[in-house]
């Protein structure tokens, strides 16, 4: 049984009004928090709005356009909306023409890939950009009335062209980011994500619905366990793997054990007694080997080597 409240003749002209304005390239960051100040602020509102795109979406007539390799086969053509189509278009969505829903094309998904240790940058076809981390594996599905990604693990960093009318949502195991035009850093880890905002603004919520969080720029969310924890961070250390570095503030020795581990060929395993223990670094991306030897050099903790993994222990425990 579907309990959202049908929206009122105005909530409709205010959907339209803010399709129109956000319909520009140029629009603000700022816009976009307000817009999500008031999308949030009454279900009716989400409501209005999706009728308002199901009805540009219904009157559109994108096709797929073949595209070369790295590319997703998607090319949206922009229909101009003008403040002349306002009334038109909230007068069409309180009317039964509403009913129609988008015609949706047939889903294209693209899974990418980057090896360990060697990162990859995927230009999708409506100019967003996506680099992926050495390790990291990502599918992509474009549909005429959304676009979505799914990173299945590793960390990826992602440059989005905002548009209204083909919103962005990136899945991360039991959590979903809305983009609303933007660019930020993504890690998948064990226990949840850790995401970095470097321009812009996002809405981090549970997969299944629920309450969500915004995150703007120069903000990192990180999700553990069911933990949230927000902090300010360096808008230029988000993505500081893509220029060689690792940079940590007071983050917990078993996260960069996790991290490292995408960068050579064995894992890395931390003892619980160290587990949490918090670090504040900027590591060199190099060998495997010589990553884990600065940390032991700077931290109590030892490393033991084997065959099979690499194991980070407290500097006084036993063998």
């Amino acid at each position: 049984m579907n309990d959202t409240p049908a929206p009122s003749d105005a909530q409709r002209r205010a959907a339209a009004d803010w399709f129109t304005r956000l319909n520009d390239v140029a629009a603000e960051a700022e816009a976009w928090q307000d817009f999500t100040v008031w999308l949030e602020a009454d279900r009716a509102h989400r409501a209005a709005y999706d009728q308002v795109e199901a009805l540009w979406l219904a009157l559109d007539d994108v096709e797929p356009l073949a595209a070369p390799a790295e590319v997703i086969a998607f090319t949206p053509r922009r229909r101009s909306i003008g403040p002349w189509a306002i009334g038109g278009l909230a007068a069409a969505a309180a009317a039964a023409a509403l009913f129609v829903g988008p015609q949706l094309m047939t889903s294209q998904a693209q899974t990418f890939e980057a090896p360990a240790g060697q990162p990859r940058t995927v230009t999708l076809a409506d100019g967003s950009k996506i680099a992926l981390n050495g390790g990291a594996k990502i599918e992509v599905t474009f549909k005429r009335g959304e676009r979505r990604a799914a990173l299945d693990r590793g960390e990826a960093d992602f440059d989005i062209v905002h548009n209204p009318a083909r919103p962005f949502t990136v899945a991360v195991g039991e959590n979903a980011i809305r983009v609303l035009g933007t660019q930020f850093d993504v890690v998948r880890r064990d226990r949840g994500l850790t995401v970095s905002v470097e321009r812009g603004l996002i809405a981090v919520m549970p997969a299944s619905g629920g309450a969500a969080v915004q995150v703007a720029a120069g903000r990192q969310l990180r999700r553990l366990g069911g933990q949230d924890e927000m902090r300010d961070i360096a808008v230029a250390d988000a993505a500081a793997w893509r220029t060689g570095r690792l940079v940590y503030r007071d983050a917990p020795l078993s996260e960069i054990a996790e991290d490292l581990s995408r960068y050579g060929r064995l894992p890395i395993s931390v003892e619980p007694g160290v587990a949490n223990l918090k670090v504040t670094a900027v590591l060199k991306l190099d060998a495997e080997e010589a990553m884990v030897d600065r940390l032991q050099s700077f931290l109590p903790i030892k490393v033991e080597t084997s065959a099979s993994q690499i194991q980070l222990r407290a500097a006084d425990a036993r063998p």
